[in-house]
């Protein structure tokens, strides 16, 4: 029997973020990369990276929207644990279903609102102002897939949360009944 749509997309959603969370990893490379040498540079020879600090800024948002979805995915998220002691199981439930309903719908209204900023960047074709100019709407554009991506994974997680309940619900109703004998 084949896979259900759900588990296909799940684990297409799941590559997707992991590609994303490894190209996260090598801007943190670059980042520590590109500070060292900045620095060492400018110590040892009184010449640093022109444009080092606009580099690391900009590696920085696929660092960081890079490294979001796939945290979503993984539960890698800090919670308030705490808060949710107190509260009973089914509200906290409730509760947690709303948060990711609330973070897919925010996050696909960020991404959204991001592909206008784009085409306006592009239009102007807008740039650095540091001494080397490079084109902003790349990075911008990662924003844009970031919260994309994160929107996608909020739904995967709300799905995932709900997945055993369903399960438990479909188990429950299978079960056969004494009163009425099953078929052969």
């Amino acid at each position: 029997m084949g896979r259900s749509l759900r588990s296909i997309a799940d684990s297409v959603i799941t590559r997707v973020t992991k590609w994303f969370a490894i190209m996260a990893a090598v801007a943190a490379g670059i980042i520590m990369l590109l500070s060292v040498v900045d620095v060492v540079s400018v110590k040892l020879f009184k010449w640093g990276i022109p444009s080092a600090i606009e580099f690391i800024s900009a590696l920085n948002v696929l660092l960081i929207f890079g490294a979001l979805p796939f945290i979503e995915l993984e539960r890698g998220h800090l919670r308030m644990e705490e808060l949710h002691s107190y509260l009973p199981k089914g509200f906290s439930h409730v509760l947690k279903l709303a948060a990711y309903v609330i973070e897919a719908l925010v996050c696909a209204f960020f991404s959204w609102r991001t592909i206008f900023l784009i085409q306006e960047m592009v239009a102007g074709m807008e740039r650095n102002p540091g001494t080397v100019r490079f084109p902003l709407w790349p990075f911008v554009l990662i924003v844009c897939l970031g919260f994309a991506l994160l929107a996608i994974a909020s739904i995967v997680a709300f799905g995932r949360e709900v997945a055993p309940y369903q399960k438990l619900k479909l188990e429950s109703s299978t079960t056969s009944n004494p009163d009425k004998p099953e078929p052969k």
